[in-house]
C-alpha cells in the first residue's frame, strides 16, 4: 500500500508538479470517498497540501512521482506556479512546507491532523459554559470592571496620566531642589549666592 506517501503530483494549469500526499480513502466521507471508490485499483486518491477549495484528486501513476525523484528534478523550486504570479508562488511555499514536515514524520503518523471523522476541517472549539464563567469571576477579581487596582498593585487608568511623572533615582531620598531656579533655594543660601555672584550653585555646601 502506498497510503501516506509524500509525492508530487501533476497539478491543472498554472499549479505544474505539486506537493502532495496519497490517501487513504477509508480515513475521508462524503465526495471525496465516493470518488476513491469508482477508481479503486485504477488510480489513487491524492490530497494536494495547502489547496484548501478542491485538495482531493484521482490519479494515476503516471501522473504521480516519487518525491526524492521529484527533488533531483527541481520540482522544490516550484516554476510553474511561481510564473502564474506571486500569490501562487507563496501558496507553493506554504504546500512545500508542509510536505516536508509529513516527510518527516513516520508513514502511519502522517497527515493525522487531518484523520477527522465525520468533518475533514473543523471549526475552533469555543469555551464551555464553566470557562467563561471563570473568566467573569477572574475580571471581577481583578476590578476590571469597579475601576480597582488589578492585581499587582498596577492600576492602567491610573497610570495614563502619571507617565510623565518617571520615577527618578532621587525619589525615596527627600526632594532634590532645582538648581536652575533659585526661589528653590534655602533663604540662607539665596542670601550667599548675592553676596557671592561668581560661585557655581554647585559648589554651595550648606
Amino acid at each position: 500500500s502506498r497510503f501516506g506517501e509524500i509525492v508530487w503530483a501533476q497539478g491543472g494549469v498554472g499549479f505544474g508538479w505539486w506537493p502532495a500526499c496519497i490517501y487513504d480513502p477509508r480515513l475521508t466521507q462524503g465526495g471525496a470517498r465516493q470518488l476513491a471508490k469508482k477508481n479503486v485499483g485504477k488510480k489513487h486518491l491524492v490530497y494536494f497540501f495547502e489547496c484548501h477549495d478542491a485538495p482531493f484528486a484521482v490519479m494515476g501513476d503516471s501522473k504521480l512521482c516519487q518525491w526524492e525523484e521529484g527533488l533531483m528534478e527541481e520540482y522544490n523550486l516550484g516554476k510553474t506556479a511561481r510564473s502564474t504570479g506571486k500569490n501562487r508562488g507563496t501558496i507553493f511555499d506554504r504546500a512545500l512546507q508542509a510536505a516536508l514536515i509529513e516527510a518527516s514524520k513516520p508513514t502511519d503518523q502522517r497527515m493525522e491532523w487531518n484523520h477527522q471523522n465525520p468533518p475533514l476541517v473543523l471549526s475552533p472549539p469555543r469555551p464551555t459554559a464553566a470557562v467563561m464563567a471563570g473568566r467573569k469571576r477572574a475580571s471581577s477579581a481583578s476590578g476590571s470592571d469597579t475601576g480597582a487596582a488589578p492585581v499587582g498593585g498596577f492600576n492602567p487608568k491610573k497610570a495614563r496620566g502619571s507617565s510623565s511623572k518617571a520615577a527618578s533615582p532621587q525619589q525615596g531620598r527627600g526632594k532634590s531642589p532645582n538648581r536652575k531656579n533659585p526661589r528653590n533655594f534655602s533663604p540662607r543660601a539665596q542670601s550667599y549666592r548675592r553676596k557671592h555672584p561668581r560661585v557655581q550653585s554647585s559648589t554651595v555646601r550648606l
